[in-house]
């Protein structure tokens, strides 16, 4: 799962000034959403990444500007904590319960910090790393190993220690708005970009264009059985295998409230994703057809 942030990328697409990041993979969660203050869905302005229950509740999990949020259909979300924390990049370990790991910083201050939560966001503490990359702009963990990491910001940079210590590979294939690593083998990665999807079979050392050329990519995300789901701003959904060779568009672009910024699934088939006007919609049929996730 990945949080990412991507004003700057959105303005040079010409869609104006909308504050967004993306969280895109699976985690195992506790389904309680213990919490003090219940806020509209509809009142959060600004949704910076998703997580949906894998288990098939419909429960998903919130980043946004008020906060970490936990909502259900009925369209009312919990409060898990307040707004304070300020992150650039956001992935949630797929094998532990409410821990995440994210760049930005917990007072507020300037994102060249990484944290991690083991409470569902309730708390925060930094990590000990040795040399802090530059801030990252999306982030994702490799579902089997959630020790291997990677971001992308200036480059493309790869933790294998649980972010201890980074490695840059190579630089990225363009300007990036969003990475994500195939669930299946930890060396092949997806960036959607400004001139199209790309990916690369070497951990990022070199890429190759897999959609889109010439046209932004506003989200990727990866699926344990191996399917790959992209946006294009203009065309549509996306789908395809972690080969990167063979897609197929799933539902024109015309089915959405603006580009896709977030997508994730549950292990009972369902889809979730996030609108750039922070709309959040639901799929059944594995992303052909939408509707309102509130109801």
């Amino acid at each position: 799962m990945k949080f990412r942030s991507i004003t700057g990328w959105m303005r040079g697409c010409g869609l104006g000034p909308v504050i967004f990041a993306a969280l895109a993979a699976v985690i195992a969660f506790s389904p309680q959403r213990a919490i003090a203050q219940e806020v509209p869905l509809t009142r959060i302005a600004q949704i910076y990444g998703i997580s949906a229950d894998p288990f098939g509740e419909e429960i998903l999990y919130l980043a946004s500007e008020r906060g970490f949020f936990s909502v259900g259909p009925d369209g009312l979300a919990q409060r898990l904590s307040p707004g304070t924390n300020k992150f650039t990049g956001f992935a949630a370990d797929p094998s532990r319960s409410g821990r995440f790991i994210a760049a930005g910083d917990a007072t507020g201050g300037t994102a060249d910090t990484l944290l991690v939560t083991e409470d569902f966001g309730r708390s925060w503490a930094a990590i000990a790393v040795a040399t802090p990359p530059p801030a990252f702009l999306t982030l994702d963990t490799f579902t089997f190993d959630p020790k291997q990491m990677t971001g992308a910001s200036d480059a493309i940079y790869r933790t294998f220690d649980g972010g201890l210590t980074w490695v840059s590979p190579g630089p990225v294939p363009g300007a990036v708005a969003d990475l994500a690593i195939s669930a299946r083998y930890a060396d092949t990665l997806f960036a959607g970009t400004t001139t199209g999807l790309f990916f690369s079979q070497d951990g990022g050392q070199s890429w190759k264009l897999a959609l889109a050329e010439g046209r932004p990519t506003s989200m990727v995300q990866t699926m344990a059985d191996g399917r790959v789901f992209a946006f294009v701003i203009g065309q549509g959904l996306y789908v395809g295998g972690d080969s990167g060779e063979i897609w197929a568009l799933l539902a024109a672009a015309d089915m959405f409230d603006g580009a896709l910024l977030h997508l994730v699934g549950n292990f009972g088939g369902t889809l979730f994703a996030v609108t750039q006007f922070m709309k959040v919609l639901t799929s059944d049929d594995g992303g052909r057809t939408w509707a309102s996730f509130m109801r």
